[in-house]
């Protein structure tokens, strides 16, 4: 198992001397795309009403999973295989406890949101009570 996981490496990991555009294609990949899930969320609790909300905290119990963020981690997987951050088979490992976890998570969110969205939704209240008053976010 250990050879293929070496030979997977060096087949997917960067040259001595990389391509320039394929090299900031990977640093851009393993360092910057996964800011897209926080920043989605944090615009659709800020901007939404309280249905977009808890459907908002329901992708983040759920721990985010889909077939939006499976494309994502493929590319993200390959950046840090080919930036030689990663083998081959930590990131099968990550998928799966990934995936794991967004089953479990789903299989308890009936459970689980209507206690996390009271805390959030009050602790939300709370920390932007100026915005809200100004109407910037939704109450």
């Amino acid at each position: 198992m250990q050879e293929l996981n070496e030979a997977l490496f060096l087949w997917i990991n960067a040259p001595a001397d990389p391509n320039a555009v394929l090299l900031l294609i990977a640093k851009l990949l393993a360092q910057q795309v996964i800011w897209l899930v926080p920043i989605g969320l944090i615009a659709g609790w800020l901007r939404g009403s309280a249905q977009t909300r808890l459907l908002m905290l329901e992708a983040t119990v759920s721990g985010l999973a889909g077939a939006l963020l499976a494309l994502l981690g493929l590319p993200m997987a390959w950046a840090r295989i080919y930036l030689g951050v990663h083998f081959p088979l930590d990131m099968v490992g990550a998928a799966l406890v990934a995936g794991l976890s967004a089953y479990l998570c789903l299989r308890e969110e009936r459970w689980l949101l209507a206690h996390v969205y009271q805390g959030a939704d009050a602790a939300y209240r709370q920390l932007f009570a100026i915005p809200i008053w100004r109407g910037w976010v939704r109450r």
